[in-house]
């Protein structure tokens, strides 16, 4: 009886040093699971961080072009008069002009809105047009290109003033190609 009693103590112990041994293992791999489900977390909320971050600039984007877009204009409204008292003296104004356009149109071509982003590439070529006018020394071609950029650029700022934050901006109407509406195109002035 002392054996059988030692016999079912020795058993309960190896089962319980079994269950031990199997909880064991089960803590291990709970505390896996936990590390991995950590790290999920952590890189779920830097999704979240970064997709905040995006929205957060796509939002401030149209504002900033909007900005940029008036510095542009007021720069070729004056590049314009200039031209208008028959001096040459505005390659500042257009330089400044362009590098806006660029950034705009780089910007809003990001951001979904492709008819401001066309509009800027539409002023980035009246620049052009006007550049080559000026090296021609054509005042009164430049002073046109010049105008038609400052009403594309005009037209970009409008469109970025109303964009919506989160929405595609600016895709309201196709902008003709370089000199449709005007008869002029490039060299053709």
């Amino acid at each position: 009886m002392a054996q059988e009693q030692a016999r079912a103590a020795d058993e309960q112990a190896r089962a319980a040093l079994a269950q031990l041994a199997q909880l064991g293992e089960q803590v291990q791999t709970l505390q896996g699971q936990l590390a991995e489900q950590r790290q999920r977390t952590a890189a779920l909320e830097q999704e979240l961080a970064d997709e905040r971050a995006r929205w957060q600039s796509a939002a401030e984007a149209p504002a900033a072009r909007g900005e940029a877009l008036a510095n542009a204009t007021a720069d070729l409204a004056a590049a314009d008069q200039t031209l208008a008292l028959g001096s040459p003296d505005v390659a500042g104004a257009i330089t400044r002009a362009q590098q806006v356009a660029v950034e705009v149109a780089r910007n809003a071509a990001e951001t979904s809105s492709s008819q401001e982003a066309a509009l800027a590439t539409e002023a980035q070529r009246w620049l052009a047009y006007s550049e080559d006018a000026l090296q021609r020394g054509d005042l009164a071609q430049a002073r046109q290109a010049v105008d038609y950029a400052l009403r594309a650029t005009q037209r970009a700022r409008s469109l970025a003033a109303n964009a919506t934050p989160g929405a595609p901006a600016g895709n309201a109407a196709p902008v003709p190609a370089s000199g449709a509406a005007t008869g002029m195109g490039y060299g053709g002035y």
